[in-house]
């Protein structure tokens, strides 16, 4: 059921579509679109979701480490790069749940807030940080 939930999140974020909660033979049971947040929040939770991805993976490697597996080879690296995926949208939800925010409201307000220079570059700046973090985070073993 989660994973039919995320295609439906996934298809919604391509097509604008709204699916989600949608099940076949019953009506569609479309949740009522959440408010936007205003720029200054979009922020403030666009770098609270970005912290938590961070710190998802700061666990991720500490548990790698301590089962003693070398980060620098491929296969490790991959399955890292594995089990982030597979954990980072539930660590993101927790985070923006947390402040009452629902990953739908926040995608709603990034994309409404897209053409504003100040969320943009702050979007932007927050990105580069959580590169420069997860590399960090991975570079040595």
């Amino acid at each position: 059921k989660k994973a039919v939930e995320r295609f439906q999140k996934l298809w919604e974020s391509a097509t604008g579509d709204a699916v989600t909660g949608w099940q076949p033979g019953k009506a569609a049971m479309l949740k009522e679109a959440a408010p936007i947040l205003s720029p200054e929040k979009t922020i403030e939770v666009a770098a609270q979701y970005f912290e938590s991805l961070t710190e998802n993976m700061k666990v991720l490697v500490a548990k790698f480490k301590e089962e003693g597996k070398d980060l620098r080879e491929p296969p490790v690296q991959q399955l890292l790069n594995q089990r982030f995926a597979e954990t980072a949208n539930d660590a993101g939800e927790a985070a923006l749940n947390a402040v009452g925010v629902t990953m739908e409201q926040f995608e709603s307000s990034v994309k409404e807030h897209g053409d504003n220079p100040t969320v943009g570059r702050a979007l932007g700046m927050l990105q580069m940080k959580q590169q420069q973090d997860l590399m960090a985070i991975g570079g040595g073993n």
